[in-house]
């Protein structure tokens, strides 16, 4: 089973009843498409700041809606082919 989480920190906004708003607005969203998700309210352990979650245990819900990546090609990390054979000049 996938499980995907959404954090709303109550630092991100002006106070913690925006931040547990844009939290639930999002959830309700999710609802509305079907997908079943859990409230959370969580607490840092640095400052005891609220932090509110989404969280969606099952992600196969999701995938049905979300497009797959498109798969980048990536150059950069190919390991360089080395010649075997190398000129050396003398003088």
């Amino acid at each position: 089973m996938n499980s995907i989480q959404t954090t709303f920190p109550e630092i991100h906004y002006e106070t913690p009843e925006e931040a547990r708003a844009a939290r639930d607005k999002q959830a309700a969203q999710l609802e509305a498409k079907g997908v079943s998700c859990r409230r959370e309210t969580l607490y840092r352990a640095t400052d005891g700041r609220s932090v509110f979650v989404i969280a969606i245990n099952d992600a196969e819900d999701l995938k049905r809606e979300t497009p797959e990546p498109v798969a980048r090609q990536d150059n950069t990390h190919k390991p360089r082919k080395l010649s075997n054979s190398y000129k050396v000049e003398y003088r």
